[in-house]
């Protein structure tokens, strides 16, 4: 993917020439609906006053393109810019199109759903941005694999594209002229067009220079393996012990708890302790999307029973995977009300995500297009295993739920932090009496 600094209509005509077909989104005619609350956008209404119209609740589809505005989470579209007489001065970006209006997110930040577009591609070719960003807000065009009214940011692939707009850029805006971006396509299918707020669209076109078929197909991800109801690595457990800052063990129910807030909103994070990746957990990352981040106690490793998050829009990141890998999971809601985990980019094809079920279930998924998976909580889970194109490990047979580990406090029995009875020869991190100790 590449950029294009500056604004050449001759390159823009170039590329139509050679181009099967060429589709633009229509910005004037959103404002002329927007502006009468008709067509596409009947709940529209005046911000402000003067030239400004929220679309709120609205789906506007125009051939290739669709626009999604949610009613809590609306597109703006206004002017670009006028004179000192206020006369509107419009923007040409090709041949064939001049837009006097521009789209832009309302609000600050878009990571709570809603104001995102979508360009649904028959097959490769180029897509032609013009866009105004303010300083350290970037624009994004990811793979989707639906039309839905949100795609969570984090979610990106490597191959996607982003750019970040620096301080230079943002003055482009007070010009009136926006940057431009050439986008390659490289497949057909879905795509969305997004931000991260603070982004403000006046030129959407696509030229489609090939048929659509399938992509040439990838190996199947190599098969990975996470089970959580086994005991703890030597490493795992001396680090755990050896990072009070950010993990504690609570000594009377056997589970170590995060004890510091995990990663920022929506960044990524391996879970780590005293400097390390757990092995436990190794390959998987986490992050929460919402304003509060991953606090204390929303993890809880639970030695040789299982891995648990407690909370909802928690994410965990299995990775980019190829389309028809299998995961697995071994699982079960923390509790009796009904909760759900929501996957990306994956489809169910054996048990169920929503459930209020006490009891351990197995839950078969199919990955159905190359790209970033993850799975989303909707309040507590536990997790007992994981996998990635192999089998599940065989079921411990434990029991389910919080383990309780029972001590001898007066006694001279040590354990180990899996809850395992150790000799006294034992050396490395112990509990004895009810209290963490070395023993050398």
């Amino acid at each position: 993917m590449k950029k294009i600094f500056t604004l050449f209509a001759a390159a823009l005509l170039a590329a139509s020439a050679n181009a099967q077909t060429t589709y633009t989104l229509d910005i004037n005619q959103i404002y002329s609906d927007a502006s009468g609350a008709t067509g596409s956008c009947p709940n529209a209404t005046n911000s402000g006053g003067g030239t400004k119209y929220l679309i709120n609740d609205a789906t506007i589809e125009q051939g290739v393109f669709t626009v999604v505005s949610k009613e809590s989470r609306t597109y703006r579209v206004d002017v670009i810019q006028t004179d000192e007489d206020k006369n509107i001065k419009p923007v040409t970006y090709s041949e064939s199109y001049t837009a006097s209006y521009r789209l832009e997110p309302n609000g600050a930040s878009n990571n709570t759903g809603g104001r995102q577009m979508f360009l649904d591609a028959a097959g490769p070719g180029k897509l032609y941005i013009g866009a105004w960003g303010n300083e350290g807000r970037s624009l994004i065009v990811m793979k989707a694999t639906d039309k839905t009214s949100y795609n969570n940011v984090a979610n990106m692939s490597s191959s996607d594209f982003k750019h970040t707009f620096t301080a230079d850029e943002t003055k482009a805006e007070a010009d009136g002229q926006p940057q431009m971006f050439e986008i390659d396509i490289t497949s057909s299918g879905i795509y969305c067009i997004t931000q991260d707020a603070g982004i403000y669209f006046g030129y959407v076109s696509f030229v489609q220079t090939g048929e659509g078929g399938e992509e040439t197909p990838k190996d199947p991800t190599a098969a990975t393996v996470w089970d959580f109801s086994k005991a703890l690595s030597e490493a795992d457990a001396a680090n755990l012990a050896a990072d009070a800052t950010n993990w504690k063990y609570d000594d009377e129910n056997g589970y170590w708890t995060n004890n510091t807030t995990l990663s920022e909103r929506n960044v990524f994070t391996a879970l780590t302790a005293n400097g390390a990746e757990l092995d436990i957990t190794k390959g998987l990352l986490f992050t929460r999307d919402n304003a509060t981040g991953l606090e204390e106690g929303r993890i809880r490793i639970t030695p040789e029973k299982n891995f648990a998050v407690n909370g909802s829009k928690i994410i965990i990141k299995l990775g980019e995977l190829v389309k028809n890998d299998v995961v697995k999971i071994r699982l079960k809601g923390a509790g009796d009300s009904e909760r759900e985990l929501t996957p990306t980019n994956l489809e169910v094809t054996e048990g169920s995500l929503s459930t209020a079920d006490t009891e351990k279930h197995v839950v078969a998924l199919k990955v159905i297009t190359d790209g970033v998976v993850t799975l989303t909580t909707g309040n507590g889970f536990q997790f007992f295993a994981l996998t990635i194109n192999a089998d599940l490990p065989e079921d411990s047979g434990e029991l389910d739920g919080i383990a309780t580990l029972v001590l001898q406090p007066t006694s001279s029995v040590t354990y180990n932090l899996a809850g395992q009875k150790v000799s006294n020869n034992f050396k490395g991190i112990a509990i004895k009496n009810g209290k963490k100790v070395v023993t050398r």
